[in-house]
C-alpha cells in the first residue's frame, strides 16, 4: 500500500486512515497534535472512486460492497503488520485513528478478527457489516461524531455505539456540527491518548 512512515522519538506508533478523497498526508498535523514524538505509518487507500481515493469500494452511497470490504480490511491488516516489522515498531504499543472511511475500515476490522493495536480512534465511523456483531476484545476505542452528521443518521451511530460497547473499552464524545473534524474532537483524542 503506498504509505508514509515517519520515525518519532519514542516507543509509540500513530497509524492514519484518511476519508474519502483523502491521502496518506491528510492526518498528519493530526498525529503530530496528539504526539509530536510518536512513529507515524500514514496509509493511502487503494480504491478509486473517479478521482477519489477510498480504502474499500461502495455500491451506491451508504452502501458498501461487503465482500470488497471483506479483502481490504485483512489487506490494510496484514500491511500494518508487516510495516511493524519493516520499521522495526511494537504493533502493540499502536494507536490507529481513522476519518471517515478510514474509520470504517478499522471499525470493519472489529468484526473480522482480534485487532493488535493498544487503541482505536474512530471519527465519525458508519457501521458496514449490518448482520454481525464485533469480536470481544480489550482494545481501548474511542467514538467521536456529530449530532447532525448528514453521512449517518444519529440512530445508526447509536445503534454502532451500543454494539460495539458490548465488544470494546468504549469512550465516546459528540459535538453537534457534521462530519467535519472538529478542534474539539481534536482536544478529545488528545485526552483519550494521554490517558
Amino acid at each position: 500500500m503506498n504509505h508514509i512512515y515517519l520515525k518519532g522519538n519514542n516507543q509509540k506508533t500513530l497509524i492514519l486512515l484518511h476519508g474519502t478523497g483523502g491521502s496518506e498526508q491528510d492526518l498528519i498535523p493530526l498525529a503530530k497534535t496528539i504526539d509530536k514524538n510518536a512513529n507515524i505509518l500514514s496509509l493511502r487507500g487503494n480504491v478509486k472512486e473517479g478521482h477519489m481515493n477510498r480504502f474499500f469500494r461502495r455500491l451506491a452511497f451508504g452502501v458498501f460492497d461487503l465482500e470488497d470490504v471483506t479483502y481490504r480490511s485483512n489487506e490494510a491488516l496484514d500491511f500494518i503488520i508487516e510495516a511493524s516489522t519493516r520499521y522495526g515498531f511494537d504493533i502493540n504499543q499502536t494507536t490507529a485513528i481513522g476519518y471517515s472511511n478510514g474509520a470504517n475500515l478499522l471499525l470493519s476490522m472489529l468484526f473480522l478478527k482480534e485487532v493488535p493495536f493498544e487503541q482505536l480512534i474512530l471519527s465519525h465511523p458508519m457501521l458496514t457489516y449490518k448482520d454481525k456483531k464485533p469480536l470481544k476484545q480489550q482494545t481501548k476505542t474511542l467514538i467521536t461524531y456529530g449530532n447532525n452528521d448528514p453521512m449517518t443518521s444519529l440512530d445508526e451511530t447509536q445503534y454502532l455505539i451500543k454494539l460495539l460497547d458490548e465488544a470494546l473499552v468504549l469512550t465516546t464524545f459528540s459535538h453537534q456540527n457534521g462530519h467535519q473534524l472538529t478542534n474539539e474532537e481534536v482536544r478529545e483524542m488528545s485526552r483519550f491518548y494521554q490517558s
